[in-house]
Formats: C-alpha cells, structure tokens, sequence
C-alpha cells in the first residue's frame, strides 16, 4: 500500500488539495460568493496537502533506512522548532 501510495504521490497531494479547496468539513461542494474568504481555504488546502506530503515523505525515509535513530532526532528537533514558534 505504501508503496503504491509514493508511486502515485502527485495525485494524492493534488486529489487532497482538491478535496480540501472544493469542499467543506462535510464533505459538501463549497458555495462560493462575494464574502468567502478564497485566500484562507487556499491556504487551509495547501497545508492539507503538506501533510500528506510529509507522511509520504517519512514512509520512503522508513523504507529506505535500516537504523532510523538520526531521522527521528531530525524529526524531533523539527517538532520542536515548530511548537516554539
């Protein structure tokens, strides 16, 4: 399954922005207008998005390290570089 996923990661990232910018938390086609802030679900898309990038990102990195102590330190650090800010 993983395997299949990383093949296809482009149509994933693009099949999650889509879903996440064409419809709501519902699952509904959004209904766009005047008042619809359209840079705020852009945004809210890509970030989607990334984080489908980075779970397929750390599965290839697990798939290809036998000893994955160094990732996870990276990983680590990354995570807490992100909560200080």
């Amino acid at each position: 399954l993983i395997e299949e996923a990383t093949k296809s990661s482009m149509k994933i990232l693009k099949d999650k922005f889509i879903k996440s910018f064409c419809y709501n938390d519902e699952g509904m086609p959004r209904v766009w207008g005047p008042k619809v802030d359209v840079g705020a679900i852009q945004k809210s898309a890509k970030r989607e998005s990334v984080k489908a990038l980075s779970l397929l990102a750390i599965s290839q990195i697990e798939r290809e390290y036998d000893d994955l102590s160094d990732v996870r330190e990276a990983l680590d650090t990354l995570a807490g570089i992100s909560e200080s800010e």
